[in-house]
C-alpha cells in the first residue's frame, strides 16, 4: 500500500492505528488528527535500523469528492526517547515534539493560507483525556492504543493542550502562536 493510501485509510478509520512499535526499518501510524473543516494528519513512528525511533507527520486534505489527498507536507526525523518502555509514571505526559506548517490548498478554506500547529504527546495509562482548547473551541483529541496523542489547532488563535486523569487537570501544554508569516 502506498503512503498516500495508508494516510487515507488511517484518516477514514479503515486501517487501525498500530498497537505495537514497528520493527527495525519499518514505520507505522501511531496517531491521527482530524479537523472539522477537512484537514487531517497522521503521525508515523519509524524504527530506524540503528534502533532509534523517529517521527514523521503527514498532512492531508479532504477533496470535493470526499477523498483524502496527501499534501506531501511531511515533517520528520525527530528522534524519540524510549518512552514506550513502560518505566514512566502512569500519570505522566511527555511532550515528544511540535510541528507548525503553512497550508495553502484550493481544497482547504478556498486556498487561503492557514497555519496548522501540532503537539505530539505520549500519555501514561492513567490519563483519561487530552483536550485542545483554543480561544473559540475545545476539542477532545484521540489517544492511540500506544498512548500517543496528536493534538492540533488550525489558525493563529491562542491554544493549549490539557491532559487529565479523570476530572483532574495534570498538565497544560501551550500550543505557541505562529512564527510563520
Amino acid at each position: 500500500m502506498s503512503r498516500a493510501e495508508t494516510i487515507s485509510h488511517v484518516l477514514d478509520g479503515t486501517k487501525p492505528l498500530t498497537q505495537r512499535l514497528p520493527g527495525p526499518g519499518q514505520a507505522d501510524a501511531v496517531a491521527r488528527w482530524l479537523s472539522a473543516d477537512g484537514l487531517g494528519a497522521v503521525l508515523f513512528v519509524r524504527h530506524r535500523r540503528d534502533g532509534m525511533l523517529a517521527a514523521e507527520l503527514s498532512l492531508a486534505v479532504r477533496d470535493a469528492a470526499g477523498k483524502w489527498r496527501d499534501l506531501e507536507l511531511d515533517s520528520g526525523g525527530n528522534g524519540y526517547p524510549d518512552f514506550f518502555s513502560g518505566l514512566l509514571d502512569p500519570a505522566a505526559a511527555v511532550l515528544l515534539g511540535s510541528t507548525e506548517t503553512l497550508v495553502s490548498e484550493s481544497e482547504f478554506r478556498d486556498g487561503a493560507a492557514t497555519i496548522v500547529r501540532f503537539l505530539e504527546v505520549w500519555v501514561g495509562g492513567a490519563i483519561t483525556s487530552v483536550t485542545c482548547t483554543a480561544d473559540s473551541t475545545s476539542v477532545d483529541q484521540e489517544i492511540s492504543p500506544l498512548g500517543v496523542c496528536l493534538a492540533g489547532v488550525v489558525g493563529e488563535e491562542s491554544a493549549a493542550v490539557h491532559v487529565r486523569a479523570e476530572e483532574e487537570t495534570l498538565y497544560v501544554m501551550p500550543l505557541t502562536t505562529s512564527a510563520i508569516e
